[in-house]
């Protein structure tokens, strides 16, 4: 029967190299993502095997080492080091917006990754922020804080282990390392500004063995202390969120493309069996069983998967390499070899098994089912036909298209298969895209009415901060750090208010309502905590604060209103909650409205200011975002064509090899070539806009999926995608299709009916 095989191949050899085009395009595209995740997640853990050793740290003012030697003397504790952390303002090239959070330089416990450095003492700077900068070894930076400012020479470019993801709080969506950036210096030098250096703020905790009540002990030392484990660090979590989404979007993709490739297979196994059906039943005449012909069917499937699969592996690491690259520049690792790994190559080998398998059932029941007398017979069997009636009145043109849509069902539905899944992963690639250019473009024009965002060096109150901002139109604004605690889950957030938000920031509810900010009992949550945790207006939350005394306390809030928010994801309260959950008058922040230029130079002078953010500097902060979108819609953007592609192929082919005798009837009743191939296109362009409109009705709830499966606690992609996108897709496919059809008319115009009729 091998002879029969290849004789078969050949005959269906169209077929056949469309559906290795989508084996290898799924392939590539899976695999890719699935080792772009193994490779990062390695070389993240990589990095804090060897560099990270701390497993607490403890934030408090003025610690001495009196108190250290207290928390080294618990017994599970191996080693402590006291450090020194602050927040410098940068001077460079007139502009003040950047900062440097540098730290002293650990001597016990964590070690820093070094590109280049010259010995000597100044600072030791990220890499990313030197490129940015154009910086170099030895080149001087001007440095200020506590009113004092002082030039630092450059000393060594390195990677901070701790601070893979470098933000300056949560509320930062994005590492920027042009504007920030995590450094170091010796102890010795903060003495230069002002700090004592047997003084710190900072403490790194080895532990030995485990100890479930640590921080107890730890908070019983050191009271009012702020105890931060390892996995609970701003970069240890965000740099495991993005891990994670990689699994999540690899996972998406294997349910996406398998259910598209089942779907095809089915359609193309019934066409096969259905040329073959003579010979099917000649087998089955001669004793051949059902399930051995079930394998010979089976076998091209088998042999296209092995060959889609060494191909699609070697195109995934050329594509993997890309991803990895964009990846570590966004967590500021070092090179890193790509190397593949057993189970992700186990995990797609396992799913081709179950698709492979399911195709054998399929084709074991079709021809299991099929009446070998009929088929000797010549009667055509039910699996190829399906009958039609059109109604009376019709144009002749239309009904020949209607009855050529609906005998062929089979046809029909794979060619919209084809264009729902082309049209589902172009909307895929942009809606990431246009979820995050809608929510920065909405919150600089819409939602933000202020000019410039600062941040105090320290909490102060009104009459402190009147003096040196009385000049300035400003709207201040409180936040504290705290906790939402919800039955399986407690998240870190930013609780803020301001006694004049209306003037700064235009609130409107997910119905697009205008919020009343000056509902006292006012709290707001951002639509991610809807999403995760399905809380909505009117529900209860409870959320845990340190109050002045440096105790844990817990407060019971209504929730007033829901918010589209992308990121900063802040729980707003009115004043008067504020004061119920920290009772101090004072404010860490403010939003501020200039009219003249010199007014920037002098809010740029105000020593109490650590940080100043223009309200378009957002688009700046999603930068290292934007890109990884961009590649990553690129990518999805290019394959989504190739399938289109590839998919109508195989459309032609099936459609032309079942429509010769249809075609040469045509031909022998006077019908023209035009004719023809005007009513092929047609019936192609009804398919296609029926198939189009269900791929707009499906985007609706796939928005929506999307929206949750990506989202993560530092980020949200709103359900969102531009009208202009809808129609540039719909342009995309529309135009590449018809341009496609064009490929009709030559076959159209060779078929002899004479030949086709009477051979």
């Amino acid at each position: 029967m091998i002879k029969y095989l290849f004789r078969d191949v050949k005959k269906f050899k169209i077929l056949y190299l469309t559906l290795f085009t989508l084996f290898v395009i799924a392939i590539c595209t899976i695999l890719s993502l699935l080792e772009t995740y193994s490779n990062v997640d390695d070389a993240v853990n990589a990095f804090y095997g060897n560099y990270i050793k701390d497993d607490y740290m403890l934030y408090k003012k003025n610690l001495t080492e009196k108190e250290l030697g207290k928390i080294e003397g618990i017994d599970s504790v191996e080693k402590v080091e006291g450090t020194i952390e602050a927040d410098f303002r940068v001077k460079l090239d007139n502009d003040e917006r950047r900062t440097l959070r540098i730290q002293s330089i650990s001597k016990e416990i964590d070690k820093l990754y070094s590109y280049d450095s010259m010995d000597s003492k100044g600072l030791h700077i990220s890499k990313k922020f030197m490129e940015e900068n154009d910086l170099s070894l030895g080149d001087t930076l001007r440095i200020s804080i506590n009113g004092i400012e002082k030039e630092m020479k450059i000393v060594e470019s390195i990677v901070n282990p701790s601070a893979l993801f470098s933000i300056k709080s949560w509320n930062e969506p994005s590492p920027d390392g042009k504007y920030f950036s995590d450094a170091y210096m010796d102890i010795s030098e903060f003495e230069k500004f002002g700090f004592s250096a047997d003084m710190y703020n900072k403490v790194l905790i080895k532990v030995g063995k485990y100890k479930s009540d640590l921080e107890n002990d730890l908070e019983s030392i050191i009271s009012n202390s702020k105890i931060v484990e390892k996995n609970e660090q701003i970069s240890y979590i965000t740099v495991n969120e993005e891990i994670g989404d990689l699994k999540t979007v690899s996972s998406f993709f294997i349910v996406i493309f398998s259910v598209c490739i089942l779907s095809i297979i089915v359609v193309v196994t019934q066409k096969i069996i259905g040329e073959l059906q003579k010979k099917i039943a000649y087998f089955k005449s001669i004793g051949i069983k059902n399930g051995e012909l079930a394998k010979y069917f089976t076998l091209p499937y088998i042999g296209i998967v092995g060959i889609s699969f060494i191909v699609g592996s070697c195109f995934s690491r050329v594509i993997g390499k890309i991803l990895l690259g964009v990846y570590s520049d966004v967590f500021n690792l070092p090179e890193y070899d790509f190397v593949f790994h057993n189970r992700n190559f186990i995990l797609i080998l396992s799913v081709l098994a179950i698709i492979i398998t399911i195709v054998y059932v399929f084709q074991y029941k079709k021809i299991k089912n099929m009446s070998v007398a009929r088929v000797l017979k010549g009667e055509e069997d039910k699996i190829v036909k399906n009958s039609c009636r059109i109604g009376k009145g019709i144009p002749l043109f239309v009904k020949n298209v209607l009855r050529n849509i609906l005998r062929n069902r089979g046809r029909s539905i794979f060619t919209g298969i084809a264009i729902i899944f082309s049209f589902i992963l172009l909307i895929t690639s942009f809606f990431f895209f246009d979820s995050l250019e809608h929510s920065l473009s909405s919150r600089v024009n819409e939602v933000n009415n202020y000019d410039y965002k600062i941040a105090f060096v320290k909490e102060m109150e009104k009459k402190e901060i009147a003096d040196i901002m009385g000049k300035f139109d400003y709207q201040l604004e409180k936040a504290i750090a705290g906790e939402l605690v919800m039955p399986e889950e407690e998240l870190d957030v930013v609780i803020s208010s301001s006694d004049s938000l209306k003037e700064s920031i235009l609130l409107k509810d997910i119905e697009g309502k205008e919020i009343d900010l000056e509902n006292p009992n006012l709290c707001i949550i951002p639509y991610r905590y809807k999403q995760q945790f399905g809380i909505n207006s009117g529900d209860n939350i409870t959320v845990e604060t340190v109050n002045e005394e440096g105790k844990i306390v817990k407060h019971d809030l209504k929730i007033t209103n829901v918010v589209y928010e992308y990121t900063m994801f802040s729980v707003y309260v009115s004043p008067s909650i504020m004061k119920q959950i920290y009772c101090e008058d004072t404010y860490t922040s403010a939003y501020v409205n200039l009219d003249k230029e010199q007014e920037y130079k002098e809010l740029t002078s105000i020593e109490e200011i650590s940080t100043i953010e223009k309200n378009d500097y957002i688009y700046d902060s999603y930068g290292s975002i934007i890109s990884g979108v961009e590649q990553f819609a690129k990518i999805i953007f290019i394959f989504s064509l190739v399938v289109l592609a590839a998919i109508f192929m195989g459309i032609s082919y099936i459609s032309l090899s079942t429509r010769k005798r249809d075609i040469a009837i045509l031909k022998m009743l006077g019908a023209k070539n035009r004719y023809i191939y005007m009513s092929i296109m047609t019936e192609m362009n009804v398919i296609l806009i029926v198939s189009l409109l269900v791929g707009i009705v499906i985007s609706s709830p796939l928005k929506n999926i999307l929206s949750s499966v990506f989202s993560n606690n530092r980020i949200c992609f709103l359900p969102y995608i531009k009208e202009e996108t809808y129609l540039m897709i719909i342009l995309i496919i529309g135009i590449l299709i018809n341009l496609m059809m064009l490929y009709f008319f030559i076959p159209i115009r060779k078929i002899n009916y004479k030949k086709e009729l009477f051979r």
